[in-house]
C-alpha cells in the first residue's frame, strides 16, 4: 500500500508539473535602445611581460631554488671551424661557452637548446648543426646534474655578419628568462 501511495503522489507531481501552451512563464520580446553615442572603447590591457634576469656576459643568474645558470664567455669562431657545416650565407658562426651549478637539493637537467642567439631585429636561434662537426671539444651536451654539482660547455650557433647588438636568452621551464647582452 505504501508503493501504491507513492506512485500516485510521484504521478500527482508530474501532472501537476506539466506546462501547457499558454501556462508557462510569458517572454516579451523588446527591441534593444537605440544608442545616441557609441560605446565608449573597450579597454585592453597589454599583456604582462614574463619577469627576466637581464645582464652582460659573464653575469651568473642564480634562481631561488639554488640554480644557477652563467654565461661565462661568448667567441667568434673562425670560418672553417667545422669540418662537416658552412654557415648559411650572410651568417658567421657565434660559440657561446655556459656553466650550471645545481644548488638545489634534487637532481636538475640542462640543455643546450633551452638557450638562443637573439639578432637585433628579434630573430631567435638555435644550437647550430656545427656544433657536431666544430673544432671545439668543449661542447655542451643535455643531461642531469645532481645536487651541489656543475656542468658547462660550449653552444655554436649561427648569428648574421654585422650584427653587434646579439643577446643569449636561456628559457627552461620552471625558471624565469634570463638573458645575456653580447654588446
Amino acid at each position: 500500500m505504501g508503493r501504491v501511495l507513492l506512485v500516485l503522489a510521484i504521478l500527482a507531481v508530474a501532472s501537476c508539473s506539466q506546462i501547457g501552451p499558454g501556462s508557462g512563464p510569458s517572454t516579451v520580446q523588446t527591441q534593444p535602445p537605440v544608442l545616441t553615442q557609441p560605446p565608449a572603447a573597450v579597454a585592453t590591457r597589454a599583456p604582462t611581460p614574463q619577469p627576466t634576469l637581464r645582464g652582460k656576459a659573464g653575469a651568473p643568474f642564480t634562481y631561488t631554488d639554488g640554480w644557477k645558470v652563467t654565461l661565462i664567455r661568448w667567441q667568434e669562431q673562425p670560418r672553417g671551424s667545422s669540418m662537416f657545416f658552412t654557415p648559411t650565407p650572410g651568417m658567421r658562426l657565434v660559440a657561446v661557452f655556459v656553466r650550471f651549478d645545481n644548488g638545489t637539493v634534487s637532481t636538475g637537467h640542462f640543455n643546450p637548446l633551452d638557450f638562443k642567439l637573439q639578432d637585433a631585429t628579434g630573430v631567435r636561434r638555435a644550437e647550430s648543426f656545427a656544433s657536431v662537426g666544430s673544432s671545439r671539444n668543449d661542447k655542451l651536451d643535455s643531461g642531469d646534474l645532481a645536487p651541489g654539482a656543475f656542468v658547462s660547455g660550449s653552444i655554436v650557433i649561427e648569428a648574421p655578419n654585422g650584427d653587434a647588438r646579439l643577446e643569449v636568452i636561456y628559457e627552461s621551464y620552471p625558471y624565469v628568462q634570463a638573458t645575456w647582452e653580447l654588446y
